[in-house]
């Protein structure tokens, strides 16, 4: 199956996606069988709304399906995960984020990655909630989103990175808390 992206947009298999049509974004590295903690696989997704059922781009990367030493190859699985991550940070998620933070300044209450409820007074999920002023922000770490406390590094709520817009939660978190 042969992927492009460019600044139009991503297409992979029989799938493509214009960037100003993607409702959801995710990304993240998964571990190997091995249990060696090392990532074995990178999967990028863009998609429009409903999660499950609407459209969507998938891209599962390796080192079988992108071959470091290949005639013509630019970079391994991971290299081209960087890449696919910062075409949509650059051309999705800065128009996701001011939608999202458009709809909190306006009184709603938004769902975030599918767990994470971000409201005018702050965000809720998994039995806490936090005031605004009771965040310091977040932080993607670990195959996670951290979102932590102001009175201290650490972390009292998180949400799976795989979860569709999690990726999206420290910038929009900043874009409300400043």
């Amino acid at each position: 199956m042969r992927l492009r992206a460019d600044d139009h947009g991503v297409a992979f298999g029989g799938e493509s996606l214009i960037w100003q049509y993607v409702e959801w974004v995710a990304y993240w590295a998964a571990d190997g069988a091995d249990g060696s903690g090392r990532p074995a696989q990178w999967i990028f997704q863009v998609g429009r709304h409903p999660f499950h059922g609407g459209p969507r781009v998938e891209v599962v990367l390796d080192e079988a399906s992108v071959p470091r030493h290949a005639p013509g190859a630019v970079g391994g699985p991971e290299e081209v995960w960087g890449r696919l991550i910062r075409l949509c940070q650059v051309r999705a998620e800065p128009r996701l984020v001011a939608q999202l933070a458009e709809h909190v300044r306006a009184g709603e209450a938004v769902d975030v990655a599918h767990g994470l409820t971000v409201h005018p007074g702050g965000v809720r999920g998994a039995r806490v909630s936090l005031s605004w002023s009771a965040i310091s922000g977040a932080v993607v770490d670990g195959g996670r989103v951290w979102i932590r406390q102001a009175t201290g590094p650490d972390a009292v709520l998180y949400v799976p990175q795989q979860n569709p817009n999690a990726v999206l939660i420290p910038a929009l978190l900043d874009r409300l808390k400043g």
